[in-house]
């Protein structure tokens, strides 16, 4: 007996459902699949535009189905809205997304449908990415370094007064670096989750969204991972500068990271294990004299993965990292090794990148790709 794909869930909180309906909505709305024909149930309010937008094979009525829910079991939630489904397009087996609550499940087999759990991604060929994926990244990606140079030039105009940083009279922060880097990107369409700008003892933390005072001479990471409004496909770039003059210390370790990540860059082919990236990272920061271990109580290092997959979701297989990864043409990664010491600072660097039969095309603007200098003048 054939087993249907089912997804209930909010379009714009489910890459999955996005992926496979191709339609946006504030609500949760269900969707299904069986022998390759998808359909899509919409209320009243979505149930027109869904006909016109969604990459479905047809879209249904919840009014109607609803009504047959409750004219059969007197109950008219959810569950019993996929039993109404479910019946007329005569499917028993179910594989449900990984996100399906367990309110659903229960009661679908307590209806006799078997029901199983399905994969994540839910639909594995996400992984791997069509042209127009692709282009729609590489336009997300043009846009980061578009706001990577806004930030750059605020840094180069800035002056230094008692070791802080002032932009155009007042005090330069990462919260208003923040603002001014969410006021670009909703202004071009973008949707901005929490950039990086974090400066100093804060860019030790490599998921510390940065706050206060930005300050000179030391080192100030801008991780930056829009979503495009119109397509859903995110962008993803970091570049670490340093305002004023850095110390010996954090430039031999800006350059062992920046060597470390151009050396990765021109491995990553079709067939490339994770693995293999990100142990020669690890050995080659070790030679450099950066050990990975724990001192004074905290992580020191490189103790985060060298990458991700990366598409209608930030974080999406596969993940470069000490795992059985193994990276396939046309799939889209980040490359971004790090060092963390509290008493140098923090260095990240990173690009995306599309893997290709015989190498990886570095995603972004051209300009900035090449430009990884860490000191700002």
């Amino acid at each position: 007996m054939t087993i249907a794909k089912l997804i209930y869930d909010v379009p714009r909180k489910n890459a999955d459902l996005m992926y496979a309906a191709e339609f946006d909505a504030p609500d949760a709305i269900l969707f299904l699949e069986k022998n390759g024909k998808r359909y899509l149930v919409l209320s009243d309010l979505e149930v027109d535009r869904g006909k016109i937008q969604a990459k479905v094979d047809e879209v249904l009525s919840l009014t109607d189905l609803t009504k047959k829910a409750n004219d059969r079991h007197g109950k008219t939630s959810i569950a019993y809205v996929i039993d109404a489904l479910c019946r007329s397009l005569r499917v028993k087996k179910l594989c449900c997304h990984p996100d399906t609550s367990f309110e659903i499940v229960d009661v679908l087999r307590d209806l006799d449908y078997e029901v199983m759990p399905g994969s994540r991604p839910f639909y594995q060929d996400r992984l791997v990415k069509t042209i127009r994926e692709r282009n729609y990244i590489r336009e997300s990606q043009h846009m980061v370094f578009r706001a990577i140079g806004l930030v750059r030039n605020i840094l180069r105009d800035s002056i230094v007064r008692r070791k802080r940083l002032v932009y155009q009279d007042s005090p330069l922060t990462s919260e208003r670096v923040h603002q001014m880097i969410n006021v670009f990107l909703a202004e071009n369409g973008f949707d901005n989750e929490d950039a990086i700008v974090a400066g100093g003892a804060h860019s030790v933390d490599p998921h510390n969204v940065g706050s206060g005072a930005l300050r000179a001479n030391e080192s100030i990471i801008i991780d930056i991972f829009p979503c495009s409004k119109k397509t859903g496909y995110y962008g993803d770039a970091t570049r670490t500068f340093c305002k004023g003059r850095a110390s010996d210390k954090l430039h031999h370790m800006y350059q062992t990271v920046k060597t470390a990540q151009l050396k990765a860059l021109k491995t990553i082919r079709n067939g490339t294990r994770s693995t293999d990236i990100h142990q020669t990272i690890l050995d080659d920061f070790t030679e450099a004299g950066y050990s990975t271990t724990v001192k004074n109580g905290r992580n020191v290092g490189f103790f985060h993965s060298t990458g991700h997959g990366l598409g209608l979701d930030i974080h999406e297989p596969p993940r470069i990292a000490l795992n059985d990864s193994v990276l396939k043409k046309h799939m889209v990664v980040s490359v971004e090794p790090g060092l963390y010491y509290p008493d140098i600072g923090g260095v990240r660097i990173e690009d995306l990148v599309i893997v290709e039969e015989k190498n990886a095309q570095v995603l972004g603007s051209a300009g900035m790709y090449w430009e990884k200098d860490l000191v700002i003048e």
